[in-house]
């Protein structure tokens, strides 16, 4: 095993356990992937994140058939597959179910907002992707609201997915998403949310 390959793994099992951690997936439910040159490695199916190894970490080629790791591949890898084919830049996909993304992809309803300059600069919009089988590469079909345009997308009825160039960047733009959207479910059961100034939210929308 490469130095580069082992690493891959060992940011694998670290941000699994986080996941686990923060309740952003657990046994049964989210997934995490890396490619490197012309392999695919994700976290095998019903093993609990916390107890991860570099054993178990499953090695796929681009198409998705398993070709290394003690443990079957989780049973949405061909997700992950169809994501690093939609864009080159995509290095890391991970699929999970915050309580709060969840809540909004479950309703169907994108997280938008008039109010929060964080989400209007970072996110301008979180979409709702049409719902798709799981388990299957339809559940990212929607070619309008998907990774084409976006970095993170709600699945409808199901969860979350989200990619960038390397783990800690995919990662971190999923915890800022869920902070957010906490933050709006709050507002919501509130009242509702108090709009920007028309002029300053076009020019926050603009950044």
């Amino acid at each position: 095993m490469s130095a580069i390959v082992k690493e891959i793994k060992e940011q694998i099992i670290t941000y699994a356990r986080i996941m686990e951690e923060c309740g952003m997936a657990n046994t049964y439910e989210g997934n995490i992937s890396a490619k490197y040159k012309n392999k695919i490695y994700i976290t095998p199916s019903k093993i609990r994140k916390a107890m991860l190894t570099e054993a178990v970490i499953a090695e796929l080629d681009l198409d998705g058939n398993q070709i290394g790791g003690e443990k079957k591949a989780s049973s949405e890898s061909l997700m992950h597959t169809e994501a690093y084919k939609m864009r080159s830049d995509i290095n890391s996909v991970i699929h999970s179910h915050p309580t709060f993304l969840t809540a909004y992809a479950l309703r169907r309803q994108p997280v938008v907002t008039k109010a929060y300059p964080e989400h209007i600069v970072v996110f301008k919009e979180i979409p709702v992707v049409d719902y798709g089988r799981p388990s299957t590469s339809s559940m990212i079909v929607d070619k309008e609201k998907t990774l084409y345009s976006y970095d993170i997308v709600l699945l409808a009825s199901h969860g979350v997915l989200t990619v960038g160039e390397n783990l800690p960047d995919t990662f971190a733009l999923l915890e800022a998403a869920e902070a957010i959207a906490k933050v709006l479910s709050i507002t919501a059961l509130m009242g509702g949310e108090v709009p920007l100034a028309k002029d300053e939210y076009d020019y926050l929308y603009s950044l």
